[in-house]
């Protein structure tokens, strides 16, 4: 993967909950600012009027993308290794790109996005946002020189 240029902006489904917990925690995390989030689910999106010029609204629906400052388009796991990238979780990352690791992410993502409403039946976004909490709540007590 070519070196992803900052701000990264990802496209995602804000009507799944899985997706929504996903980029809550993305954003807890994102202290420099290096992320942007567009939610390309409702009916009203429009690729054009974003001006991305890559996939359109039933593309960006199915899986994961994200567009650089350079223009350069990600999707699937190459997203998410970019996004634990910017906010700093490199051993996510590393195991996002990892060369004998990504072969099988990239069959095994497609085939989980597609099932990815089933996962939130599961509990998937709760386990996802208690993380999140916990993080926020510790992020707080920092700047609030907590003890």
């Amino acid at each position: 993967m070519n070196p992803v240029e900052y701000p990264l902006t990802l496209y995602y489904d804000g009507s799944c909950a899985l997706c929504r917990s996903e980029i809550a925690l993305l954003k807890s995390y994102d202290d420099q600012q290096r992320l942007r989030f567009i939610d390309c689910s409702a009916a009203s999106f429009d690729a054009d009027l974003h001006g991305i010029g890559g996939p359109d609204r039933t593309v960006l629906m199915k899986t994961m993308h994200a567009q650089d400052s350079a223009g350069r388009w990600l999707s699937g796991i190459e997203v998410f290794q970019a996004a634990y990238a910017a906010i700093g979780l490199n051993i996510l990352a590393q195991l996002w790109g990892h060369p004998w690791l990504k072969p099988l992410g990239s069959r095994l993502y497609p085939w989980l996005a597609a099932r990815r409403h089933y996962f939130v039946r599961l509990g998937l976004p709760w386990l996802i946002s208690k993380w999140t909490a916990r993080r926020s709540s510790r992020k707080q007590c920092k700047l609030n020189n907590c003890s």
